[in-house]
């Protein structure tokens, strides 16, 4: 019997989701698929989706064919992605995140290595209507599969840590159809902040909308259809676009990643033109999927299928990115990421050192590596606390915070630090830098005077951990 008693009915944006399982149904029933779904029948089924169903009218014969021609890339993307997938594990990465996860059921259709943990991150509503297909189904995951239920445009990387997400950790990451719903603000944030939650090892996947896509179904977008909530599309330049975001990008057509695949397009190619250089750029680089396909250098297909690898740092890929971008930026972009950058630091110089190394006392006074962590856990909690609440009681002295106990340890110390520094950027969203808040000394202060002194408070003491680091293994600078 249906689980239906509290399922959510699909809508906006998530509902997508289902005619896509819709199109992995079909595809799943095919005689050779090129992968097996066998969940998405029931996702299409539930979400009033049947693949037996006639597929609803299209206004002319160029609509229908359009619409097919979606359906065809998602079965290839998926197809695409679940290599990269295959490959990202074999290379020994253990954590799995699904941006915009929707009915995906990677989690119990594709084998894991043991100790694979998959994070599907999405909003509530489809989450719960996946659950209550997922019980009346009465499967089990084939890893540890980990739900994080928060919109994509709040704190996620804040949930994401908070479900166990480890960013010391390499990372294999998930953006299937998710970015052609986002403008491209919301799209280059998004990319940011997988940059700095990437360890090195780490790789992303994602698709886009190829260039002229919006153009060519605005015509007949009919209200709450898919395509009447695509709002971005690929770049001009894709490869020197994500290499600002800290990212070595390989990118693929639809049309040679099918051809690869044995299900060669038989449409003619598209009618827009990539840049001249993009070819030629993405030809250097080895085809990450392990097909051998051959490149098409001369193709005038633009590429919606990307896969990326970091190449800076990673605990200083996206700090020290803003701080470079905000040269010319305003007053507070400024101010926020010489703040993040330091915060930032302060984690590398601690991460990885052992409970014993950043407990130990090497100077005269009681400044440790775990101290310095503890004690600028406080400050902000102080100072970054009084815009949530003016009247907020400190959250500790500040002398005190460098005394240590046993339950004191490295990864408790920098958790609680990075979660005071998320609480800290959530309060300070919703008040201008000239916004004054009371202060029991001074009387008043305002949020520029914060800013400011936190830099000043954090830079001073990552002054501090850099001394104690290098007398406790001589490692030195930033990134050392």
């Amino acid at each position: 019997m249906a689980d239906t008693a509290n399922r959510v009915e699909p809508s906006g944006v998530w509902a997508t989701a289902v005619g896509v399982a819709r199109v992995r149904a079909m595809e799943t029933a095919r005689e050779r698929p090129l992968f097996r779904d066998p969940l998405a029948l029931a996702f299409a089924t539930a979400g009033g989706r049947d693949p037996a169903a006639p597929s609803p009218p299209h206004a002319d014969e160029a609509a229908r064919r359009r619409w097919l021609g979606v359906a065809f890339s998602i079965v290839i993307r998926t197809k695409f992605l679940d290599d990269l997938l295959d490959l990202a594990v074999a290379s020994g990465v253990r954590q799995v995140v699904l941006l915009g996860a929707g009915m995906d059921s990677r989690a119990f259709r594709m084998d894991w290595p043991a100790q694979t943990r998959l994070f599907e991150v999405d909003t509530a509503e489809p989450l719960a209507f996946k659950a209550a297909v997922l019980r009346q189904e009465r499967v089990a995951p084939r890893c540890e599969r980990i739900t994080v239920p928060v919109d994509l445009r709040e704190d996620w990387p804040g949930a994401l840590a908070a479900a166990g997400h480890d960013p010391t950790r390499p990372t294999v990451w998930i953006a299937e159809g998710l970015l052609i719903y986002l403008p491209e603000d919301a799209v280059q944030s998004l990319l940011e902040r997988v940059g700095a939650l990437s360890a090195a090892g780490s790789r992303m996947g994602l698709t886009l909308g190829t260039r002229g896509v919006l153009e060519r179904f605005r015509e007949d977008a009919a209200a709450g259809s898919p395509a009447s909530m695509w709002v971005s599309e690929t770049p001009q330049d894709p490869v020197g676009w994500l290499d600002t975001l800290g990212w070595d990008a390989q990118t693929f057509t639809l049309r040679e990643r099918a051809a690869a695949y044995g299900r060669p397009m038989r449409t003619p190619r598209g009618r827009t033109r990539a840049p001249a250089d993009w070819s030629r750029r993405c030809a250097r680089h080895p085809d990450p999927t392990g097909h051998g396909a051959r490149r098409q250098p001369r193709s005038r297909d633009a590429p919606n299928m990307i896969t990326l690898r970091p190449r800076l740092h990673r605990a200083l890929r996206l700090p020290a990115l803003r701080v470079m971008q905000a040269s010319t930026a305003s007053e507070r972009e400024t101010l926020e990421a010489f703040l993040d950058f330091h915060r930032d630091v302060l984690v590398h110089k601690v991460r990885g050192v052992s409970d014993q190394d950043a407990a130990r006392r090497l100077l005269p006074s009681r400044t440790t590596l775990a101290g310095l962590v503890k004690h600028l856990t406080v400050v902000e909690r102080n100072w970054f606390g009084r815009l949530s609440d003016p009247d907020v009681s400190p959250a500790g002295e500040e002398d005190a915070s460098w005394v240590l106990t046993d339950a004191d340890t490295v990864e408790s110390l920098l958790a609680a630090y990075e979660r005071a520094c998320a609480l800290s950027r959530k309060a300070a969203a919703g008040y201008a830098i000239d916004d004054v808040v009371a202060h029991p000394d001074l009387p008043q202060v305002s949020l520029r005077w914060i800013y400011i002194h936190m830099i000043e408070e954090t830079a001073r003491h990552v002054g501090h951990a850099d001394i104690v680091r290098e007398l406790t293994d001589g490692a030195t600078g930033a990134l050392g």
